[in-house]
C-alpha cells in the first residue's frame, strides 16, 4: 500500500474519532438545554398555578364579604317586618326578603365551587411542588453525567488533534490540500475503503483496473464520482 495512502488512512481515523466526540457533545449539551428548558417551564407553571391560587382566594375572600353582607341584610329586614303596618309593606318586605335570600344561595353555591376548585388546586401546587423537587434532583445527576461527558469527549478531541496535526505533516504536500478539504466536507470523508469495486465513501461502482492500481505501492486513485481518495486491503 502507498505511503501516503497509509497516512490518510491513519489521518482519517483520528478525523473520525474527533467528528465522533463532537457530535456527542453536542447531543450532551443539547441535553442539558432540554433539561434547563424543562425546569424552567415547570418552573413557570408552579409560578402560574400558586398566582392563580393566590387570585382564587382573593375572590373567595371577597365573595364570603359579599354573603356576610347579604345576610346582615337579611336579618335587618327580618327585624323590620315586626314594625310595618300596610300589608302592601309586608309585601314589598318579603319580595325583597327572597330576592336576598336568593342572592345568598346562589353566593354559598359560588363559594362552595370556589372552594372545591381552591381545594383542587392546593392538592395539584403540592404535587407540581414534589415533582418540580424530585426532577430537579435527577436533572442534576443527569448533567454531571452529561458535563462528564463532555469533558471525556473533549479530552479526546484533544488528543486526536494532536495526533492529526502530528500525522499530516508526514503527508506529501501534493495530496495535503485536497485531502483537507475533503475532510471539512458534510460527509467528513476524505478516504474510503474499495469493497467489491464499490468506493467506501459514495457507493460508487468505480472501474475495475482502479482496483488493480490501488493495490500498487507506487499509485495514489481518487473514485471517478465523488473524487475521494480509495485504497484497498
Amino acid at each position: 500500500m502507498n505511503k501516503d495512502i497509509k497516512i490518510m488512512i491513519q489521518l482519517q481515523d483520528c478525523w473520525n474519532k474527533i467528528l465522533y466526540s463532537k457530535s456527542e457533545i453536542e447531543k450532551s449539551n443539547n441535553k442539558i438545554k432540554e433539561i434547563k428548558n424543562e425546569i424552567v417551564k415547570k418552573t413557570g407553571n408552579l409560578d402560574k398555578l400558586k398566582n392563580e391560587i393566590k387570585i382564587l382566594k382573593n375572590t373567595i375572600k371577597e365573595n364570603e364579604v359579599d354573603l356576610a353582607g347579604f345576610e346582615n341584610k337579611l336579618k335587618k329586614l327580618n327585624e323590620r317586618i315586626n314594625f310595618l303596618k300596610s300589608e302592601r309593606e309586608v309585601e314589598a318586605q318579603n319580595r325583597e326578603i327572597e330576592k336576598i335570600k336568593e342572592d345568598i344561595s346562589g353566593k354559598e353555591e359560588s363559594l362552595i365551587l370556589l372552594m372545591d376548585e381552591l381545594d383542587a388546586k392546593e392538592k395539584l401546587l403540592d404535587q407540581s411542588e414534589a415533582d418540580l423537587v424530585s426532577y430537579r434532583d435527577m436533572s442534576k445527576t443527569e448533567i454531571e453525567k452529561m458535563e462528564l461527558k463532555i469533558n471525556e469527549h473533549g479530552k479526546i478531541i484533544s488528543n486526536k488533534q494532536t495526533d492529526f496535526d502530528r500525522t499530516i505533516e508526514n503527508l506529501s504536500p501534493s495530496y495535503k490540500p485536497k485531502f483537507l478539504k475533503l475532510l471539512n466536507t458534510k460527509s467528513g470523508k476524505a478516504i474510503g475503503e474499495i469493497m467489491n469495486n464499490i468506493c467506501g465513501s459514495c457507493n460508487f461502482q468505480i472501474p475495475s483496473f482502479l482496483t488493480q492500481e490501488s493495490l500498487k505501492e507506487e499509485n495514489v486513485v481518487t473514485c471517478t464520482n465523488c473524487g475521494r481518495f480509495l485504497y484497498s486491503n
